[in-house]
């Protein structure tokens, strides 16, 4: 008796559900590993502002993680007298970087 074998079909839905798995299921499990806490917070950009300025304003916990939704600090960063708009982004593993356009 001839072995079975597995259509192509079956393998590209079983590769786009393990994508999937992996998009949606990663970053939460990711979130708890300590390897990706926040240890580092650069500026580029400012001038008139100074780092001791903008730090409170992120509201960063002692646990806060690279993988916790960035959209919030951007609009408080963005509230700040004389900030024109504020882009953050993540650098595994351990890093916000925040471009700001001032006034």
């Amino acid at each position: 008796m001839a072995a079975r074998r597995l259509k192509p079909g079956w393998y590209v839905l079983g590769g786009l559900a393990l994508v999937l798995l992996l998009w949606f299921g990663l970053p939460p499990v990711a979130r708890e590993l300590s390897f990706f806490r926040v240890r580092h917070v650069e500026f580029n950009g400012i001038t008139n502002l100074t780092p001791a300025r903008l730090i409170p304003v992120l509201h960063l916990s002692d646990s806060a993680s690279l993988f916790d939704p960035l959209g919030g600090m951007e609009k408080r960063l963005k509230a700040v007298p004389g900030v024109l708009s504020a882009t953050v982004h993540r650098r595994i593993p351990g890093t916000i970087r925040i471009d700001i356009r001032e006034a």
